[in-house]
């Protein structure tokens, strides 16, 4: 009887697995067919296997032969008057007035800099840009952002912490995309857990708890009706502003700020990397660049405004063909099909649907930049008609390194601002030599919501010499 019994439940078994995994194949046929076949978005070409999943591969960005004729095509948003709200509070901070107000801050950071690059000019040892470029951005941001830098530029070696641990994250990126879940059940584990689970988390913490102190003392100074000590910041901006209650507490506003500081280092580090490889590695760019640079300062320390440096026809396309080759960020960006629905070449994408683009493929498009690997700042230039060279209007509606629309990049005037003044400085004041440093080291490898360069890639390393007057 008993053996009659186990027999029985060993078939039930065999039974409902073989069950469960007919029910999982058929349900994977019907969704392929209806994806490849019927759905409203099938008549679209590519590949098949991309019609049916995109999660085999995550990190690789795939193409389509669907090509917008404008960089704005396919941008199309619903309301989201969140963001709007958020957005209005931040934009008076980011104006290029107000960072002009503090350009003397930007410069107190570069100055550290190139204090830091003449030790290694000194020592005659090999100096790692990509490091140096990231203490550097963090520093500024930081310093924008609370009125107090975390001075990673003092570190040896330019270590960065938070920048090590950005990188580490970021290589999970693409599971926290789809799974989110797992961020929020990561954080609601104890601290001492998490750091088990990843050292990074306690990193991440120290620099969360070092944001949340901030915000505590300024609201505090600011109930007390204190005097603001140091600058104005962004967290005295977002306090003065007419957001809701709910939308200025400390978590609300640690988090804005941790945002604006993930999102103004690495972008500016990556932008400045691509830059510097590029030109060092090209005689005739770098030539062309420094006579540029000493008509305008004929001694190494001579300073020009930001109005000033911008009027710099050479520097201003370098700055613009980085900016295309870094791409600010490399994840595609969804946009919601409206109401009435998006036609395109004569099909329909449905409303609701989602239709994604990215800056990689819009700035590698050969139609628009013929040899779109090279770096060729030349391209950007254009004759005004009057024998002087300026940007092409025509090429600038194609450059999204900072996005478009209502979601541009609020950080953009910040940006520009530390791409023109520290890439003016270290080709006025240095020369270098490229030390075991290829073009991998800065082309993109992968996608991971950031651009980010072969593994095993070090960052560019380079030789350091003064530049004689």
């Amino acid at each position: 009887m008993a053996f009659i019994e186990r027999s029985l439940v060993e078939r039930m078994d065999t039974v409902l697995i073989s069950g469960l995994l007919t029910f999982t194949g058929f349900w994977l046929a019907t969704l392929a067919i209806y994806r490849i076949y019927l759905s409203p978005l099938s008549k679209f070409p590519g590949p098949k296997l991309a019609a049916f999943t995109s999660i085999l591969h995550p990190d690789k960005t795939m193409k389509f032969d669907i090509r917008w004729d404008s960089p704005g095509a396919a941008q199309v948003t619903g309301p989201h008057e969140l963001h709007r709200i958020r957005r209005t509070a931040l934009n008076p901070f980011f104006s290029k007035h107000q960072v002009l107000l503090l350009w003397p801050y930007i410069r107190e950071k570069r100055d550290k800099f190139c204090r830091r690059v003449d030790e290694y000019v000194e020592t005659k040892k090999p100096l790692n840009l990509s490091k140096a470029f990231g203490c550097f951005s963090i520093d500024v941001v930081t310093e924008y952002a609370f009125g107090q830098s975390y001075n990673d530029l003092d570190n040896e070696h330019f270590f960065s912490g938070l920048s090590e641990v950005m990188d580490e994250l970021l290589g999970r990126v693409h599971v926290i995309t789809h799974l989110p879940w797992i961020l929020s059940a990561v954080r609601a584990l104890p601290e001492w857990v998490q750091g088990l689970l990843n050292p990074g988390m306690i990193v991440v913490r120290k620099y969360h708890g070092i944001t949340s102190d901030k915000v505590r003392d300024i609201k505090e100074e600011k109930q007390k009706g204190e005097k603001m000590a140091g600058h104005k910041t962004i967290l005295h901006e977002l306090l003065e502003s007419d957001l809701p209650s709910q939308e200025l507490s400390v978590k609300r506003l640690s988090d804005e700020s941790n945002i604006l500081v993930g999102a103004g280092s690495d972008t500016i580090k990556h932008t400045l990397e691509v830059a510097a490889f590029h030109i060092v590695d090209n005689a005739m760019i770098q030539k062309t660049l420094r006579e540029e640079l000493v008509a305008a300062m004929p001694s190494r320390f001579d300073e020009l405004t930001w109005a000033e440096l911008e009027k710099l026809p050479y520097l201003s396309v370098v700055i613009q063909e980085a900016l295309r080759l870094s791409y600010g960020i490399s994840q595609r960006s969804p946009r919601i099909s409206p109401k009435e629905g998006l036609q395109y070449k004569g099909k329909l994408i449905p409303a609701g649907f989602l239709v994604s683009m990215d800056a990689v493929h819009m700035h590698h498009n050969e139609n628009i930049f013929p040899n779109s690997n090279e770096f060729s700042p030349e391209r950007w230039l254009e004759d005004d008609g009057s024998g002087s060279k300026i940007i092409s209007k025509r090429l600038q509606r194609y450059n999204i390194a900072f996005s478009r629309g209502t979601r541009q990049c609020v950080g953009m005037n910040l940006a520009y601002a530390e791409l023109y003044l520290m890439l003016s400085t270290l080709f006025r004041r240095y020369e270098m030599q490229l030390y075991e440093t290829g073009v991998d080291s800065v082309e993109l490898w992968g996608d991971f919501f950031l651009p980010k360069a072969k593994p095993g890639t070090e960052g560019v390393r380079v030789l350091m010499k003064r530049l004689s007057e």
